[in-house]
């Protein structure tokens, strides 16, 4: 494709031929676009935050391992149960993430509409601790919704005050 030129006369009389200053434009501006387009626009990270409690050392001449059956670990379940479920999460029946490996229970909430929000908190055992996840998906700053960052304190207080600041760590 040929591109239209204009002809200039400078001030000496001789001629010089150029683009003309609207496909210089357009050019820098399809050639910005198509960098773009390539490149693509950053998504904002996952917002996801992890409290861990970290149950009693296995002796490691032992083959023993903690399981979800074990009282501690029901324990400490059922305190963030209680806690999820005072700031309305129900624990779902059928969840896609019981196949997973060390996985234990997650939780669910729903709007007053009856839709179910985008936050995601789960459990899971993995080897003497155990781990609570909320994820809210990608959110500018990777940051949590004030509402989960309010879940995620209160279950990792609701831990620490039954076992102990040292045993629960938080993760951001």
């Amino acid at each position: 494709m040929t591109q239209p030129a204009t002809v200039l006369l400078s001030e000496t009389g001789q001629t010089r031929v150029g683009l003309c200053p609207f496909w210089t434009n357009l050019r820098f501006t399809l050639l910005f676009l198509l960098a773009l387009l390539c490149a693509g626009c950053p998504e904002p990270p996952i917002a996801t935050r992890t409290v861990w409690l970290r149950f009693s050392e296995l002796d490691a001449q032992s083959k023993v391992s903690l399981s979800v059956n074990d009282t501690e670990v029901q324990e400490a379940l059922k305190l963030i149960d209680s806690v999820l479920a005072s700031d309305g999460f129900v624990r779902e029946h059928h969840p896609e993430l019981e196949t997973k490996e060390g996985f234990v229970a997650s939780y669910t909430k729903f709007t007053d509409e009856g839709l179910r929000l985008f936050v995601f908190p789960v459990v899971f055992l993995k080897g003497n601790q155990l781990e609570f996840i909320i994820s809210e998906g990608r959110r500018p700053g990777g940051h949590l919704s004030p509402a989960s960052d309010k879940a995620l304190k209160l279950v990792r207080m609701e831990l620490s005050n039954r076992y102990g600041s040292k045993r629960v760590k938080i993760e951001h």
